[in-house]
């Protein structure tokens, strides 16, 4: 939809959990990087990997946001509990008071869709090893490894519940 936006906006296909994936953007600096419910199909090391070089490509002042599930620290139980509480309330009363198609429901209608076949196969293509080796960080973890990995500020400045968008800056 947004095209290269005339030469500012440059589209690169990359698998984040090989190291080698900077070196295909093709350039040393950046002013910001945006993220969006993708690094949580990261294990956590290869995750601290990335911060760090993304503490390298961003350059001094540049910010780095990250929209994902981050769940509360493990010490904080009653967090937790109300967060998931809270969301198992707002799904029953979304999907199954209201009948909208929930999640299982739309993967399960795109996968009868013939027109989707192939998309759907490259997708179980990239993302099945991630579904076995998969532990999401919670918030504690993300932001501690963001200020090793170079980062001056790191915090929230957007969050429901447990859903968050964590600013970084270089």
């Amino acid at each position: 939809t947004l095209g290269d936006m005339d030469g500012r906006l440059r589209w690169v296909e990359v698998d984040l959990n090989t190291p080698s994936w900077i070196e295909a953007l093709g350039v040393t600096q950046v002013d910001v990087v945006l993220s969006t419910t993708a690094l949580h199909w990261l294990r956590n090391d290869v995750l601290a990997r990335l911060y760090y070089q993304l503490g390298q490509l961003l350059r001094p002042g540049g910010i780095f946001l990250n929209g994902d599930h981050m769940k509360f620290a493990v010490h904080l139980e009653t967090f937790n509990q109300v967060a998931a509480t809270l969301k198992t309330k707002r799904h029953e009363m979304a999907f199954t008071q209201q009948g909208i198609e929930d999640w299982e429901q739309w993967w399960a209608a795109a996968q009868a869709e013939p027109a989707f076949a192939e998309l759907l196969a490259e997708r179980e293509r990239r993302f099945a090893q991630r579904a076995h080796d998969w532990g999401r960080a919670g918030y504690d973890f993300h932001q501690s490894t963001l200020y090793e990995a170079g980062f001056r500020e790191v915090g929230t400045i957007w969050q429901y519940l447990d859903n968050r968008v964590l600013m970084a800056v270089r």
